[in-house]
């Protein structure tokens, strides 16, 4: 019973300390478009994005669904200069939006000439669009007149984008990105002729940075001990777990259900110093809350991840 209750209070309070993230740690924001009566990046790293019979309002900016191939006089737009820091290898966008009624159109879009990656509304729900024209439906509806947030992240190493809807997984897509070298957010799909109508805001846009961890004097280790939050999280079946370690220990890094029983052991064996990563495969496992914990010496530390199949 002693033993019930506290494994029981442990993981209660694992709960009430973790939060899954689907923006990546080791990713870093580049470009921050607030369209709070600017066009400025808040960031500084780039210029001013180009607005084209987009208005300001609602906080955001009103875009009227004309597309400018079409129309060019009354036809809206909102497209980002070339975002040079933009790294293809691994990235994120997200942005709000809000619209009135059913449509069929993008809500942000990757590439200019390519379209390589873009988030779309198909009547009223979420859908995924990849390399010029692949496009992944969903059942997931959206709600009229009400801010939403839509992400997309993706990771070379796996394959994988991954999109949310208000922070919760819609699908993930395993695919080889082919994106041009096009290094431009839209809210049009150019070709296509559709363009974003509603409002739009708080566009962002995180990448890696050139600075990979905190670096001992003579940049070759890390100084401390970590435990990042897995990518992607939820995830469905497989996420990336890294880690550091801060001098050379025996390491652990294991897999626990919410009852505390293992479910599997990703590492068991003496690591020197540096930054790690490994890949949890949860095919053969049930949607739902697992914790994963490393230790290295006397560094214990636990995080939660969700599997959503």
């Amino acid at each position: 019973m002693g033993k019930f209750i506290t494994t029981t209070v442990l993981f209660l309070l694992i709960l009430t300390g973790l939060t899954f993230a689907q923006i990546p740690p080791d990713l870093t924001l580049i470009a921050h478009y607030k369209l709070d009566g600017t066009p400025d990046d808040a960031t500084g790293n780039n210029g001013p994005i180009q607005l084209t019979n987009a208005p300001y309002q609602d906080g955001g900016i009103y875009l009227n669904g004309i597309y400018i191939g079409n129309d060019p006089v009354n036809g809206s737009d909102a497209t980002t200069p070339t975002i040079d820091s933009l790294n293809f290898k691994k990235f994120a966008i997200e942005a709000m939006f809000k619209i009135t009624d059913v449509q069929t159109n993008p809500v942000f879009v990757g590439g200019t000439g390519w379209r390589w990656m873009g988030f779309y509304i198909f009547d009223s729900t979420v859908a995924f669009m990849y390399n010029n024209g692949n496009f992944v439906s969903s059942s997931t509806v959206i709600s009229f007149n009400t801010f939403h947030t839509a992400t997309i992240v993706y990771d070379s190493t796996i394959q994988t984008a991954s999109w949310y809807l208000d922070g919760n997984l819609v699908g993930s897509q395993v695919f080889a990105l082919a994106h041009g070298n096009d290094k431009n957010v839209s809210t049009s799909n150019f070709g296509m002729g559709f363009v974003f109508k509603g409002i739009f805001d708080d566009l962002k846009i995180y990448s890696l940075s050139n600075v990979t961890g905190v670096d001992d004097e003579d940049g070759s280790t890390p100084v401390e001990f970590k435990l990042n939050q897995n990518y992607p999280n939820p995830f469905n079946p497989s996420t990336i777990i890294k880690y550091a370690i801060g001098s050379r220990q025996y390491a652990t890094l294991k897999v626990y259900d919410v009852l505390g029983n293992e479910i599997a052991t990703l590492v068991n064996e003496e690591k020197p110093a540096g930054t790690y990563e490994v890949k949890f495969d949860a095919s053969n496992l049930s949607s739902g809350i697992y914790y994963y914990q490393l230790k290295a010496g006397s560094f214990i530390q636990t995080k939660k991840m969700l599997l959503v199949k």
